[in-house]
């Protein structure tokens, strides 16, 4: 799977493309440092919620680890 994959099952307004973007920033800057949806929400001032949704696709497609894994 792949961003792409990810990017098609996310809604395509402005915010869910804002989020994606910033979520992919963040984790690129905290290479290997677990964050949980409300770590992410609060540094990015976004909603848990939306941070939620968007970090789920992620790891469905396999953009991202998700919680728990090593």
């Amino acid at each position: 799977m792949s961003l792409h994959t990810a990017l098609e099952r996310l809604p395509g307004d402005r915010g869910t493309e804002s989020t994606v973007r910033e979520v992919l920033e963040l984790m690129a800057i905290r290479v290997g440092e677990w964050l949980d949806a409300g770590d992410v929400a609060t540094r990015l001032e976004r909603p848990e919620a939306s941070v939620r949704v968007v970090l789920s696709r992620l790891a469905e497609a396999h953009v991202l680890r998700a919680d728990g894994e090593r």
